[in-house]
């Protein structure tokens, strides 16, 4: 045991070094060869951070004006669940597939402050992670969110229910 924490330590260690922050994946990045930031940025779902709600009901009006349906998804840095959907399922290529054309929010209640509070308390969530999802008329189908940590197989089957609803 103590010679898999030793190594694990060095493989941190070296992450670290190298600007890695995934305690994860700490050396994910580091061949030769790898991808640009650029590339990796295209091949996960790009959301639109929300810090109040003003923001999001601005967000939310803009997209039933659109005919758009919405995705709210509530993070947080310091969750384990949150990020595991971002490095999981929010890369999978299918799931990018599935959500092309929904408008994609995150409210980001990683702050403990008046603004996140009221950004749970609005849809009353306990915490993070959230998803919520919102017709093409804005309005969200409470049936349809989902609470923790879904895989890219699962989050796909979900969304293609909510689309056929």
């Amino acid at each position: 045991l103590f010679r898999s924490l030793l190594v694990y330590g060095i493989i941190l260690i070296i992450g670290a070094s190298a600007g890695k922050t995934d305690v994860m994946q700490p050396l994910k990045g580091l061949s030769a060869g790898s991808g640009t930031n650029s590339e990796a940025k295209a091949q996960h779902l790009q959301f639109k951070t929300i810090t109040s709600v003003s923001q999001l009901n601005k967000e939310l009006e803009k997209a039933k004006n659109n005919g758009q349906n919405v995705l709210l998804d509530y993070y947080a840095d310091w969750c384990i669940s949150c990020i595991e959907l971002e490095k999981y399922t929010f890369s999978d290529a299918k799931v990018i597939s599935s959500l092309k054309d929904f408008v994609l929010l995150q409210a980001d209640v990683t702050k403990d402050n008046d603004d996140s509070k009221q950004l749970l308390k609005n849809y009353q969530l306990i915490g993070p992670p959230a998803l919520l999802f919102f017709d093409a008329q804005g309005q969200e189908f409470r049936n349809y969110r989902l609470v923790g940590y879904k895989d890219a197989e699962q989050f796909v089957k979900h969304i293609n229910r909510f689309k056929t609803k």
